[in-house]
């Protein structure tokens, strides 16, 4: 199973579009993840997503010119929301083809503000309890590896390392 993430930072062009139609037909994702769609048009991304060809989808509308965030994917799946905001998609997917395969998958889109970087992880933290699935987490991060402190005490990356060491565990 194939999985596209892309911070397409909009879909309101035909280039874009184009883009994201090449990067299907090459991938063959089952499911597509886009961050920063900056649309709110409904019927806009509806069309969208039957163009790319995936008869499925969930998508959180921009606010204005930034923002948005979409899970589209194909038949073949069960999908099961467990939250939504305009910076995530949380869900469980399950595999209908008789393999019984469950597995949980999150679509990001990081604050971009510098003050906020810490409500991305404050927020991953509060998503951790919500499934005991094998977790996958996909997207547009907006993160730096070095540099920015969101405590007084922990950088970015310090704050990655110490969610990695007390929340995932590797398979």
């Amino acid at each position: 199973m194939e999985v596209l993430a892309w911070n397409c930072r909009g879909m309101n062009n035909d280039r874009s579009v184009q883009a994201l139609q090449t990067l299907i037909w090459q991938k063959k994702p089952s499911v597509v993840f886009l961050s920063e769609t900056k649309i709110h048009d409904r019927s806009y991304l509806s069309a969208l997503r039957l163009q790319l060809g995936l008869r499925n989808g969930e998508v959180v509308y921009s606010e204005g010119q930034s923002g948005g965030v979409a899970l589209f994917w194909e038949d073949g799946l069960d999908i099961r929301f467990l939250s939504k905001s305009s910076n995530h998609i949380d869900v469980e997917v399950f595999i209908v083809d008789g393999s019984g395969i469950r597995w949980r998958l999150t679509g990001f889109y990081g604050y971009p503000a510098a003050a906020d970087k810490y409500l991305f992880w404050a927020l991953l933290r509060e998503l951790a309890d919500h499934s005991s699935l094998p977790w996958v987490i996909i997207g547009h991060f907006n993160m730096l590896r070095t540099g920015i402190k969101i405590s007084e005490n922990l950088s970015l990356l310090e704050y990655f390392t110490d969610f990695i060491k007390n929340k995932l565990v590797a398979l």
